[in-house]
């Protein structure tokens, strides 16, 4: 049987949207996996690491529905009484609906392309009343809840906590901002907007 051109144009053009509906499928399927994901502090969650994950690898997985911001800093470094500065340039991919920050850093003198830049730190979010991240730390800690779980997983924060809206841990590489505005005592039942993995915590 001989089909005429116009015929294989046709299909053609029918499969387009159908591969185009498969692969956004694929993804929410995709972020749908990481929204479950255990945190793992100092290392990352999911097949997404610290340190090995690049930026090209972030968006292929999770497609490219993501704010990019770049914010540039002056680095100094000063080593036997020498000191020298150059520019910094942090780079985060904000995607929204799924409460993910990924953040990556480039230096001006780095011959590394933008896309090869590995992950220096995730950042799981609540947006407003809403947390899309369900899953929890090892330790089995999540968005949502309080300064006495915390404690209790991981003992005391680096700062005090009668000061800070931020509850760090720096050796096991996670920290919690605290939903809570400046000047409000703290409390124990105050709760996590905010947890952020990286291994370069302060």
């Amino acid at each position: 049987m001989q089909y005429s051109k116009s015929f294989f144009s046709i299909v053609t053009l029918l499969s387009v949207p159908l591969i185009s509906a498969c692969n956004e499928v694929a993804q929410i399927q995709t972020q749908s996996k990481y929204l479950n994901a255990t945190l793992k502090p100092g290392v990352g969650f999911g097949d997404i690491n610290l340190r090995s994950t690049s930026l090209r690898e972030i968006t292929a997985q999770l497609g490219r529905n993501y704010k990019r911001n770049v914010r540039g800093f002056t680095e100094s470094k000063c080593v036997d009484g020498v000191c020298t500065s150059g520019q910094l340039d942090v780079i985060t991919l904000n995607y929204k609906s799924q409460g993910f920050q990924f953040v990556f850093e480039q230096r001006v003198n780095q011959l590394q392309r933008e896309g090869a830049l590995p992950l220096k730190e995730i950042r799981v979010n609540c947006i407003k009343d809403n947390c899309p991240y369900k899953g929890k730390t090892e330790e089995g800690i999540g968005l949502g809840d309080t300064r006495k779980q915390i404690k209790e997983a991981y003992g005391n924060p680096k700062r005090s906590p009668t000061n800070t809206w931020q509850w760090s841990y720096p050796k096991k590489g996670i920290s919690f901002e605290i939903d809570k505005t400046y000047g409000d005592p703290v409390r124990d039942s105050d709760r996590i907007k905010t947890i952020v993995i990286s291994k370069d915590l302060r």
